[in-house]
This record gives C-alpha cells, sequence and structure tokens, in this order.
C-alpha cells in the first residue's frame, strides 16, 4: 500500500471511530494522578517505620542492664561502705568474690531503714553494669540502694 492509497482510505474513516479510539486525556490523568500518590504514600510509610525502627533501637539502647546478685557484708569500712562476700552471684560478680560497696541507703520492705549494716548482714544489690569498676581483681561498685534481706540480723 501506498502513501496516497493509505491517506485516501483514512479519509474515508467515520470520524466517530477516531474520537472513540482516541485515548480519554481525563483517564490519563486520572492514572497519573493514583500512581503518584501511591508512590508518594509507599515512601512516607517507609521513611515513618524506618523513623520508629531508629527510635526503638536508641531507646533501647539508653536503658540500663540491671543485674542482681547477693551477699553477705564480711566488714564495714565507713558510713555507706562495705565489703561484701556474694553468696548468689551473676555475671560479674560469681559466688566467692568479695566486693567493695559503695552506697547511698539501705531499705528493707521498700521503706529506708536508719541503722547502720553490721557483718553478717545479707544484703541485695540490683545494679547497672556502667557503675561497675574493676581495679586489680578487685571489685567496686556505686549504687543508690541496697536492699536488706533479713532486719533480725541488724541486732547482735
Amino acid at each position: 500500500m501506498t502513501n496516497t492509497n493509505l491517506l485516501h482510505a483514512m479519509g474515508r474513516i467515520d470520524p466517530k471511530l477516531i474520537t472513540d479510539a482516541a485515548p480519554d486525556v481525563e483517564q490519563t490523568r486520572k492514572k497519573t494522578w493514583i500512581k503518584w500518590a501511591s508512590l508518594a504514600a509507599c515512601f512516607c510509610l517507609a521513611f515513618f517505620c524506618a523513623l520508629t525502627i531508629n527510635n526503638n533501637i536508641h531507646h533501647k539502647s539508653e536503658k540500663p542492664l540491671v543485674s542482681i546478685f547477693e551477699g553477705e557484708v564480711i566488714a564495714i569500712v565507713d558510713n555507706n561502705q562495705c565489703i561484701v562476700e556474694v553468696t548468689v552471684g551473676d555475671q560479674n560478680f560469681p559466688e566467692g568474690v568479695t566486693a567493695y560497696i559503695v552506697y547511698e541507703k539501705i531499705v528493707y520492705n521498700s521503706e529506708i531503714y536508719s541503722e547502720d549494716l553490721i557483718v553478717g548482714n545479707t544484703i541485695v544489690i540490683a545494679y547497672d553494669s556502667a557503675h561497675l569498676k574493676k581495679e586489680n581483681e578487685q571489685i567496686f561498685i556505686t549504687i543508690e540502694n541496697i536492699e536488706l534481706t533479713d532486719k533480725s540480723k541488724f541486732t547482735e
């Protein structure tokens, strides 16, 4: 078929068929808008998921890891300072190790106890490993509270 024949044949096509075959501009705009809106929504979702995961990781790393051990007071050094032999240990304080403890207050049954410790008291210590120091085979720990396990051991 030559160009002339093609043009001649196109001249005989019904204009209504040409109009029906042409793409709808409104339909194309709607499809484009939906495509870009979907892409933006996916981007926002990915951004907020990444932000949430980052915040969770950041907050978890700030939380102190609390460990607990139990021990018997074997020496009183000074006010609010004692040496404890570990009777129930943990990963930092194995059983039988002695630790130098500096504390602020003694707690018994969730109340502050005003008496001083004496040799033989059994205490429980919950601590953050950030307050733990090891020097020359000695372990030092500074904490706020020590929990007295048996009030009767205060009196000799």
